[in-house]
């Protein structure tokens, strides 16, 4: 099982996908849940079903995206700040 997160949707039926290793790449938007939103982290189960054919089932995986915007936020956080107050230029 591989681990992919919606980077985001384009046009009205695709969605580009980003793999653990940073790889994009685009599928048709109705392979993935209904649900689905950029951002959401997903299960991908490739199956062979033929020779000539592989079934691949995306599952949404709530914690996962949990996991992912606590790490953003812990990046965010750590970034230095500028000085506050106000400033003249």
């Amino acid at each position: 099982m591989s681990r992919y997160t919606i980077d985001r949707f384009e046009g009205v039926g695709w969605a580009v996908l980003e793999d653990e290793h940073g790889q994009a790449f685009t599928v048709p938007r109705g392979w993935l849940p209904s649900t689905a939103r950029e951002g959401d982290a997903l299960n991908g189960d490739a199956t062979a079903q033929t020779t000539a054919a592989t079934l691949v089932r995306f599952e949404l995986d709530p914690t996962a995206r949990e996991e992912q915007l606590a790490k953003a936020r812990a990046r965010r956080d750590a970034l230095p700040r500028g000085p506050k107050g106000d400033i003249s230029l």
